[in-house]
């Protein structure tokens, strides 16, 4: 998948006159276009890594989980479970086959 561009961002971010704002204000002041792009693109970046954080925040909240866990923690989790369940059958005799949840 191919980076988006500054102009492709701004876009996406809906400010839809900004593209065309940048490239007239870069034909004006070709000397200083790059660090102004450089600063835009860093600022936009930033901006839309925070929307995609509260967007996770605001489902995750949706989702109403009981405990929210990595993948580190929830395989953890999961092979406690797994063990006890393991010892819970062996006292009735029973083995937990690999396959079973």
């Amino acid at each position: 998948m191919a980076t988006p561009t500054l102009d492709e961002k701004l876009t996406q971010l809906q400010l839809m006159g900004a593209p065309a704002f940048l490239a007239a204000w870069g034909a004006q002041h070709p000397a200083e276009r790059a660090p102004v792009q450089a600063v835009l693109e860093a600022l936009v970046d930033h901006e839309l890594a925070r929307r995609r954080e509260r967007l996770v925040a605001a489902r995750i909240l949706a989702a109403k989980f009981v405990e929210v866990q990595t993948v580190d923690t929830f395989n953890s989790v999961q092979r406690r479970v797994m063990c006890s369940e393991a010892q819970r059958l062996a006292v009735h005799g029973l083995v937990l086959s690999p396959h079973s949840t």
